[in-house]
């Protein structure tokens, strides 16, 4: 299974991504500022998808957020494709 890695999940791009890949069978990280607060954006993901959608909190420009993803990945096993 390939895993991708989505940032600026919010709105846009991201946003309309996230489910594009889940339907095409990725493991997917999903991330956004705030993600907590936004987590209701993807209810349908989270529960059609419990295995392979991850919601994740970024700010891009905070190198703790950037640290906090790399080990999660590293912690999950997966590297991106």
């Amino acid at each position: 299974m390939k895993t991708v890695l989505i940032t600026g999940c919010s709105s846009g791009f991201g946003l309309e991504l996230v489910p594009r890949y889940l339907e095409r069978g990725f493991r997917v990280y999903a991330t956004m500022r705030n993600a907590n607060e936004r987590a209701n954006l993807f209810t349908v993901e989270r529960s059609k998808y419990p295995d392979r959608f991850h919601l994740l909190e970024l700010d891009i420009t905070l190198q703790k957020d950037r640290e906090f993803v790399e080990k999660k990945l590293t912690q999950d096993g997966f590297g991106l494709d």
